[in-house]
């Protein structure tokens, strides 16, 4: 009886060896299978189809003379879907900004700058110009050349084709019209209403 005893102890120590084992076994096989089908899914690139909206993650005011840019709190109206809304520049002197290079927006977009951006205005005549960069450089200089410029003596809206693969936008108003409700010795102030872009 005391072998027979013996016996069943060491099935039944050896069963629980086997058990523990087989489980720990399992777990690895499991854990391997999981990180190496997670491994083989293809990452697919974000891509935004032909005419699609190219979308403005923020905006903010530009100043070639340095400091925030006119207005910064109402940069945002551009990208509302709110006509009613609008970003101002301040009141002038005359229609060339004075003694600076003009009052603008930066524009950071989620796509490359390739297709065709509309620019809605408050007021005539005006001119802008669209510069492009990779960040935001320090100063005008550092934008380099316009990629694309556009003005008009009585229409509001503005429409011009961009070929870049930069995502952040410089919207550079040159020019602005008069402002009745700016002081009479600075008549002269723009706006922009809505800013979209389309990819080609």
């Amino acid at each position: 009886m005391f072998v027979v005893g013996l016996l069943l102890a060491a099935a039944v120590a050896g069963a629980v060896v086997w058990t523990t084992v087989a489980r720990r076994h399992r777990g690895s096989l499991a854990s391997a299978t999981a990180t190496s089908v997670a491994s083989a899914v293809p990452v697919t690139p974000v891509t935004i189809p032909s005419g699609g909206t190219i979308h403005i993650t923020s905006v903010a005011t530009f100043d070639p003379s340095g400091g925030p840019g006119d207005n910064p709190a109402l940069a945002s109206a551009v990208d509302d879907n709110d006509a009613n809304t609008a970003w101002m520049t301040g009141c002038y002197n005359n229609a060339y900004f004075g003694t600076k290079q003009g009052s603008g927006l930066i524009l950071h977009l989620a796509g490359p700058a390739h297709g065709t951006l509309s620019v809605s205005l408050v007021n005539a005549p005006w001119n802008l110009q669209i510069f492009a960069a990779d960040g935001v450089p320090n100063g005008l200089a550092g934008w380099g050349q316009p990629i694309a410029q556009a003005s008009s003596q009585r229409d509001l809206g503005a429409t011009v084709t961009l070929s870049s693969s930069a995502r952040t936008l410089l919207v550079l108003l040159r020019e602005v019209g008069r402002d009745k409700s700016c002081p009479r010795t600075q008549p002269f102030r723009g706006g922009v209403t809505e800013i979209g872009l389309r990819a080609a």
